[in-house]
């Protein structure tokens, strides 16, 4: 066995295909999870940002059972920085997640390389970065990709107008950057790390995080070595063109919602969203009649005062005449008496300000 490689296994269970009325294919769910979350610090040294909640929910959990629901049989999950915390971070611990721990971090292809030999089995690999959240069905997405013979297909949305330009949407809004050139036949025929230049001619969407791998693509996926997803899908696009399609799966500003948790901005937006938005991104994380959310066993002190959204994770403490504006408070927090704050996120071990909002 690869040293950089050790399997924690919780549970396996194989889900009956024949009941699910979108998909007959053999599928196992991914679910990218290894990173530093370094734009989160001092928060992500205490906690993996995949383990981050969502409305008291661990976001990693549900990611996995998003993954189940479109008929993963198994999901797995690599892991390197803080790997032992996510025995504790599954709420549901009959889901059927195998873990991958990775010595070493090998970036987002090597990690996929690392997990090939457990996945070999399978017909289809849903992959689903362990840092967003999004209400994208994954179905039509696959019939899409099967359709088209792709190797992968990567699912993206309408990020930009004509020849690149962003959309007119709210400036706090989630979006992923149009970096991905498509033809007009749906193949991804480039990829840009920078600005997009506008005098391109080739259509441009964003990466959503969410993909899907047919079984034949694993053998472009290194085991053991440190290398990241775009410089295999560029390889590939070298070596087999047209085999990598874009499923563009709508827009931003029609339906689609999309939010990622990598910053303390876009982590706070997320929550003023749901909390004050009302918007549901997942049947897992259903918003509240009111912008305030409170997990079990949390104490607020009566004289508290608070605005526009407030989310108190299970066992938290809020002692007297504390003010508090749009804030996260993660569980077993102790919010000190006077405490006067807004757009933060509050964690036993400190606090980090959201500058942005």
């Amino acid at each position: 066995m690869n040293a950089n490689l050790k399997k924690k296994v919780i549970i396996f269970s194989c889900i009956d295909m024949k009941s699910n009325n979108v998909i007959k294919d053999k599928l196992c769910g991914v679910i990218l999870a290894a990173g530093y979350g370094r734009r989160m610090t001092p928060l992500s040294s205490f906690i993996p940002k995949p383990l981050l909640p969502v409305l008291g929910k661990p976001l990693i959990n549900i990611i996995a059972k998003k993954l189940i629901r479109t008929g993963a049989s198994s999901v797995h999950v690599n892991t390197h920085h803080l790997s032992e915390s996510f025995d504790k971070g599954l709420i549901s611990p009959d889901l059927p997640v195998t873990f991958h721990t990775e010595d070493r971090i090998l970036d987002t292809g090597g990690g996929i390389g690392n997990m090939a030999g457990s996945l070999d089995n399978c017909e289809l690999i849903l992959i689903h970065n362990g840092d967003i959240i999004s209400n994208i069905d994954y179905a039509p997405a696959i019939d899409f990709h099967q359709k088209q013979n792709a190797l992968i297909t990567l699912i993206l949305t309408e990020s930009g107008g004509n020849n690149g330009k962003e959309v007119s949407v709210k400036s706090t809004l989630s979006t992923p950057p149009p970096r991905i050139e498509i033809s007009d036949k749906m193949r991804v025929v480039g990829i840009r790390t920078k600005s997009p230049d506008n005098s391109a001619s080739a259509k441009l969407a964003g990466y959503t995080g969410m993909a899907i791998l047919s079984r034949e693509a694993l053998r472009f996926f290194p085991s053991g070595k440190n290398i990241g997803l775009i410089e295999i899908l560029l390889e590939i696009i070298k070596k087999n063109a047209g085999r990598i399609s874009g499923y563009i799966a709508g827009s931003l500003t029609e339906g689609i919602l999309w939010s990622d948790i990598g910053s303390p901005e876009s982590y706070l937006e997320l929550h003023r969203r749901i909390l004050t938005g009302q918007v549901t991104f997942d049947p897992e994380v259903v918003p509240p009649a009111i912008p305030l959310h409170t997990g079990p066993n949390a104490v607020i002190a009566r004289d508290t005062s608070w605005r526009g959204f407030l989310e108190i994770g299970s066992g938290a403490v809020i002692e007297q005449n504390c003010e508090l504006e749009n804030c996260v408070i993660l569980p077993e927090t102790i919010v000190k008496r006077g405490t006067k704050i807004k757009n933060c996120i509050l964690f036993p071990e400190g606090q980090l300000e959201a500058k942005g909002l």
